[in-house]
């Protein structure tokens, strides 16, 4: 079974061969990354992520310079209710 296979089976709620790994945290540290750099003598991800038998990758994201041009807001979706609430605090 491979780490798609396997993950997709787990959120079907069917046993899958093994549970399916994540990276501690949801990510290794830099100094943690950088020491596997170093024992393995490679600097591929994918590569390392597979021998070690991690399963799920993370995504990033970014906003394109388009949706940043028609945002009405830019930061933090928050930033600004919370600029608003800090305005006009509650008051019981």
């Amino acid at each position: 079974m491979d780490h798609r296979e396997r993950v997709f089976k787990t959120l079907e709620h069917v046993e899958p061969d093994r549970v399916p790994l994540d990276e501690p945290e949801g990510r290794f540290r830099s100094d943690t990354w950088a020491k596997l750099i170093e024992y393995f003598g490679i600097n591929n991800r994918e590569a390392i992520l597979n021998y070690l038998g991690i399963d799920l990758r993370h995504v990033e994201r970014g906003v394109s310079e388009d949706f940043k041009k028609k945002a009405k807001y830019v930061g933090l979706p928050f930033d600004n209710y919370l600029k608003q609430l800090s305005e006009k605090p509650f008051r019981r």
